[in-house]
């Protein structure tokens, strides 16, 4: 097989990552296998129920008396080494509860790791210069709630992260993004004159989605159906690297693998922690919702569906298409759920690009996806891997293909509509809010087709149709399994349109609302909207007068109303791309794409804001994150339009934000400049990937 240039630099940058990743994994096997490391004592033994871990080696101060119990545990003493690895448990956040590094002499450098609750976590801190010798203390005076702290193993450390754990995700991630490649390559093949970037989230949701339905089938079943589809794209891989297909394809999807890269080097340094703890309070704490479609990965790989799922939450509460990624591959590994679950994330940025490309300058539009990237939506939702960004990569591409041709490719078109419709809900059930918008908006946009006396009335009509079929057809057996199997599946829509957070089972969703609104006066129905809609808006006219008041001296402002808050979320681009839109729109001189953005966008968000029924509610985790997006593309388009320099002061406010904001660890890691330049480098890295990814438009564009 003969091979070109770019080829070979492709398969000469995997042999050196591979390579790199090879020597980090023998110097993190190294490591743990030639320093010393002690147990702790004091306190009293773990009791099963306490912890998820290991048992032996550990003391805690949660003894028979639970958390008013008070004492003090210690590690036993070692050698000097530049760092130190402590296992840890319980809350040394808590008031009286004091975690501390002791020297030879009794010095003492005081730790605030974060809270552990009971899943062991793992702190890399720095050993002062000058010790001969340290030993980890911890002292618990508080009889309080949760006022209670133990110890596990502690290990003397020379390097500030864990290479293994990284290593691990570095291997998960090439191979990943030699896997997306493979079916990017392959789809370009089959369609050459549709755009890869629409095709491969849909390849990934329509593999993942026969994962889950052959792995709950029968374990064998789903085990035989991932093998075949890994040996499929081992062999589309393969098939593709002749005339530089598969080198094209690698650079298509680079900006996706790219961004994942960066994400997990900026938010799980120094990865010694569990993964999904990690993630789950890098910059705001949140529950484990990122582990449900874990867990119901690992209950479907074991042929044992537990009904509930876990806690109070049913299978059938949360849609499986995640979980679906994840199973395709066969393998058991926390670090590959994290992988690919950020990936399924960062596809996201593929129909973005398309999109952008219909709105600006080709030059620009790496820009635009950059301060994407760098904006705290695709930060943390990349990172804690609830799937919305996910969902949203389908409904944009419903927002696309809703204004591309249909003559010559009137079925791939349906399909594409319908698949897109379909995996969007199978993510996550918000995405009902902005299909609720985008179809009647489709029929809108094609009403001369549909209802005009043309030609090709029927034919519209009956595509329509077809594409209302291959949704319902992909959600049936979702559907079956939730009315009939895992009954009722509806918690999540009662919770929002009903205001009804407890389970209750015994009342459907028509009867909840009913109830609900039966008992709701309509001056407080108004004053639940208006909260709902100041949640929404009200960051457009605060963000600024945050910034200039200096109130981001507290970081935890910033942090906390960029995740619930809609447009103070998007910063410095909602006052900008609203000034430039007016603007543009006085002129009459609005790009392509801005105006319907615009419209279905806050049409969405006014939607869901009377909907949600609890006043308040309608922050940006509970609904669809498409009206974000739209928002930002919408902006972004105009401000590159009114004058490219605005696009790239964008960009620079975004990446002053993250720096400051999103960069910095609460719980000071080992060497903080390391990270930093580790972060920094892997943004760079994602920068010229987007300007290399969408340097050419590989099909023509739906204008």
């Amino acid at each position: 097989m003969t091979t070109t240039a770019a080829t070979r630099k492709l398969l000469t940058f995997v042999a050196v990552a591979m390579g790199l990743i090879g020597l980090l994994a023998l110097a993190g096997v190294a490591e743990r296998a030639l320093t010393e490391r002690v147990g702790s004592s004091g306190g009293c033994p773990l009791k099963p129920g306490l912890h998820v871990g290991p048992l032996s080696g550990a003391s805690v101060t949660h003894c028979d008396g639970g958390d008013p119990d008070t004492g003090e545990v210690a590690s036993g003493t070692l050698a000097r080494a530049p760092f130190a690895v402590i296992q840890y448990l319980g809350h040394p956040s808590a008031e009286g509860v004091l975690l501390w590094l002791e020297g030879p002499d009794g010095e003492r450098l005081p730790l605030h790791p974060k809270d552990a609750t009971i899943g062991w976590r793992r702190a890399v801190v720095a050993v002062p210069e000058g010790w001969a010798s340290f030993r980890v203390v911890a002292r618990d005076e508080s009889t309080a709630f949760k006022g209670w702290i133990g110890l596990g193993e502690v290990r003397r450390a020379f390097l500030p992260f864990d290479a293994s754990a990284l290593a691990r995700l570095l291997f998960w991630l090439v191979v990943a993004h030699l896997a997306l490649a493979a079916w990017y390559a392959a789809a370009r093949r089959r369609w050459p004159s549709e755009d890869g970037a629409l095709l491969l989230p849909l390849i990934v949701g329509a593999g993942a989605y026969g994962a889950v339905i052959a792995w709950f089938l029968h374990p064998w079943l789903g085990m035989a159906v991932s093998l075949a589809l890994m040996a499929g794209t081992l062999a589309m891989a393969v098939q593709a690297l002749p005339q530089d297909a598969l080198a094209d394809a690698s650079r298509a999807v680079a900006p996706v693998s790219a961004f994942t890269l960066f994400v997990l080097v900026m938010g799980l340094y120094p990865f010694a922690d569990q993964i999904y703890l990690a993630a789950g309070d890098r910059w705001l704490w949140l529950p484990g919702d990122n582990v449900l479609q874990l867990l119901l990965a690992d209950q479907l790989r074991r042929g044992a569906l537990a009904i509930p799922m876990v806690w109070d939450w049913h299978a059938s509460d949360r849609p499986p298409l995640q979980s679906g990624v994840y199973l395709l591959w066969g393998v058991s590994d926390r670090a590959l759920y994290q992988v690919v679950s950020s990936l399924a994330q960062a596809l996201i940025l593929l129909p973005l690009g398309a999109l952008l490309r219909q709105m600006m300058p080709q030059r620009l539009v790496w820009m635009g996806l950059a301060a994407f990237g760098a904006s705290s939506l695709a930060l943390l939702h990349t990172l804690y891997v609830w799937p919305k960004l996910f969902s949203a990569t389908f409904l944009l591409i419903v927002f696309i293909e809703t204004f591309a041709p249909i003559e010559g490719r009137a079925k791939r078109h349906a399909l594409i509509m319908g698949g897109a419709a379909a995996f969007a809900l199978l993510c996550h059930g918000g995405a009902i809010f902005a299909l609720a918008i985008l179809v009647p908006f489709y029929l809108w946009t094609r009403r001369r087709d549909v209802f005009g006396e043309t030609a090709r009335t029927v034919p519209t009509m009956m595509n329509m149709l077809l594409s209302a079929l291959i949704a319902f057809l992909a959600m049936l057996p979702w559907l079956l399994f939730q009315r009939l199997i895992d009954p009722p599946g509806d918690r999540l829509a009662k919770w929002h349109l009903a205001g009804l957070i407890e389970v209750n089972e015994g009342i459907g969703l028509v009867e909840a609302m009913r109830a609900a609104y039966a008992r709701l006066g309509f001056d407080a129905w108004l004053a639940g909207r208006l909260e709902n809609l100041r949640m929404v808006y009200g960051g457009l006219a605060s963000f600024l007068p945050d910034l200039a008041a200096g109130r981001f001296a507290n970081p935890d402002i910033l942090l906390h109303r960029s995740f619930y808050e809609t447009l103070y979320s998007l910063w410095f681009i909602a006052p900008a791309g609203l000034a430039a839109f007016l603007i543009l729109a006085a002129r009459g001189g609005l790009p392509p794409r801005a105006a319907p953005l615009f419209v279905t966008g806050n049409a969405i968000l006014l939607l869901w804001a009377l909907a949600m029924f609890v006043p308040g509610s309608a922050v940006i985790h509970q609904g669809t994150f498409f009206p974000w997006v739209a928002l930002f593309a919408a902006a972004i388009g105009c401000l590159a339009a009114l004058h490219p320099a605005l696009l790239a002061a964008a960009l620079a406010g975004n990446v002053t934000l993250m720096a400051l904001f999103y960069l910095p660890e609460k719980a000071a890691a080992a060497s903080p400049q390391l990270h930093a330049a580790a972060a920094f480098a892997a943004f760079l890295a994602f920068a010229a990937a987007c300007h290399r990814g969408v340097r050419e438009p590989e099909a023509p564009l739906h204008m």
